[in-house]
């Protein structure tokens, strides 16, 4: 199967299917199913994401490359607020911290009614409505995204500690014994098997959520001007950071 296909049925959004689809359909033909060329060739930000998830990075990882996309869009552009609150929640929550998933649900809200404000805050560095309303979509879809992270996790970790039960039993030893012995399963998005079903859609949702992250923080990046040329040269240095924070994981 094309890799475009594979984002398609994963539920990426029209437009990384085509700008996938066409660098791997290209004349020379030559990255027909070959993720690594499609990879280097990729200059959008959002179809950045679930490449990187194809080629095997962590999700956690691809997160916390779009998270840093963000915080480079906000410069001073909001130094409080719900644009700091949702990016202050969402690093502790990809730190680990429980605590921190509620505090991303509220501050992703807050982010919405930025985004959806037709007289966005003012800004220290004055940019425009539009692109405060990029940023907060931005800052909304990481939090969202690390959120989501926390419910894989939990769901990965029950279908390992129904599995440890399952097999003490047979065994008659503890299933605290078998899950010492059980290596934990890494956030990659993988074909699932029936039990991990649920825990791979939600990382699937995880992976859109940081999509969308990415695009936003494209586009706020542009701002104030918003010519396709300038966004893409924005989508371009999103792609870039992401390529050395994920290439430094590997």
């Amino acid at each position: 199967m094309e890799i475009w296909s594979r984002l398609e049925k994963l539920g990426a959004g029209e437009e990384v299917v085509d700008h996938v689809r066409a660098i791997e359909t290209a004349d020379d033909d030559l990255a027909r199913g070959d993720i690594e060329r499609i990879w280097a060739a990729c200059r959008r930000a959002d179809a950045a994401v679930w490449l990187a998830a194809q080629r095997g990075a962590r999700v956690p990882d691809i997160v916390a490359a779009v998270m840093a996309c963000v915080r480079l869009a906000a410069g001073d552009a909001a130094p409080d607020g719900p644009v700091a609150d949702a990016l202050d929640a969402a690093g502790a929550c990809l730190a680990g911290d429980e605590d921190a998933r509620a505090r991303c649900i509220e501050a992703a809200e807050a982010c919405v009614e930025i985004a959806d404000s037709s007289m966005p805050a003012a800004t220290s560095r004055g940019s425009s409505d539009e692109g405060l309303r990029a940023l907060a979509r931005a800052a909304e879809w990481v939090a969202r995204a690390t959120e989501g992270l926390s419910t894989a996790a939990a769901r990965f970790w029950a279908v390992r500690a129904e599995s440890a039960r399952t097999t003490g039993a047979l065994l008659g030893i503890p299933s605290s014994a078998v899950l010492g012995l059980s290596p934990e399963r890494p956030l990659e998005l993988k074909e699932p098997t029936e039990d991990e079903a649920p825990a791979q859609d939600e990382l699937a949702f995880v992976l859109a959520a940081t999509a969308e992250s990415a695009a936003h923080s494209a586009r706020a990046l542009a701002a104030p001007s918003f010519d396709d040329a300038t966004i893409a040269e924005a989508h371009a240095t999103c792609v870039a950071m992401m390529r050395e924070a994920l290439d430094e994981t590997r």
